[in-house]
């Protein structure tokens, strides 16, 4: 491990910048026209199909399907409850973000 950073470093901190800001940017622009719950919708079906694409790019698969709604045990009596929160949650943070933003 070096002292100092290399030039690769730097320009892995500067696209991170562009990127991560040019989000901020994108999201004020695009709520002057669109509600804060389009904004974040949007923001995360475009997610997912980049990661998609990339997935697709790298050939791997989707992960194994597993069941949405397990059987209610003793131990998670709200087992199907948590994928449902698993969705909505991220789409709930965006658009604070997106309110927060406007």
């Amino acid at each position: 491990i070096s002292d100092s950073p290399s030039a690769s470093n730097w320009a892995s901190i500067a696209a991170l910048g562009v990127i991560w800001g040019g989000t901020f940017m994108v999201v004020s622009i695009a709520l002057e026209g669109y509600g804060p719950l389009t904004v974040a919708a949007a923001r995360t079906t475009l997610g997912a199909l980049a990661l998609l694409g990339l997935m697709i790019a790298l050939g791997r698969s989707l992960p194994a399907h597993r069941d949405p709604y397990p059987r209610p045990t003793r131990l998670t009596p709200s087992a199907g409850a948590r994928e449902d929160q698993d969705l909505l949650c991220p789409i709930a943070q965006e658009a604070k973000l997106a309110w927060a933003c406007g």
